[in-house]
């Protein structure tokens, strides 16, 4: 609501075009990082694969060694399950990172083209008291 006494003459019809504007701004910014988000996360994959199988090959190279079973299984396994965490935060980055910015982009979309309207109050906008 528009105070009745003020603000701007035409606001009843430019405020909801200047929230569709913000909205489609908004919207081609969230789709900038989005694809800079996926370009980050298949980067990170990539890397994160290498890693894994590295790990893998030494996990296997460990098994064959001289080591006492206990070692050999503790270093073993530990560099298999290193070799998964290194993945985590490609796979967060490309699906729930990027979910998160779409489920954005579907809002203000919805919000861009909903119908809008700004009406004046009947009653003169009250002063807000300032504190001491």
């Amino acid at each position: 609501m528009l105070p009745a006494d003020g603000g701007h003459p035409d606001g009843e019809s430019t405020i909801p075009a200047a929230l569709a504007r913000h909205c489609r701004a908004r919207i081609a910014q969230l789709h900038n990082e989005r694809e800079l988000m996926r370009h980050i996360g298949w980067r990170e994959l990539w890397m994160g694969l290498s890693l894994l199988a590295l790990c893998l090959m030494l996990s296997s190279a460990i098994s064959g060694s001289p080591l006492p079973p206990f070692a050999e299984r503790l270093f073993g396994e530990g560099l298999v399950i290193a070799g998964w965490v290194v993945l985590w935060r490609p796979v967060e980055t490309l699906i729930f990172d990027t979910g998160r910015l779409n489920r954005e982009i579907d809002l203000l979309e919805a919000i861009a083209v909903m119908p809008a309207s700004v009406k004046r109050s009947a009653a003169p906008a009250r002063k807000s008291k300032k504190g001491p």
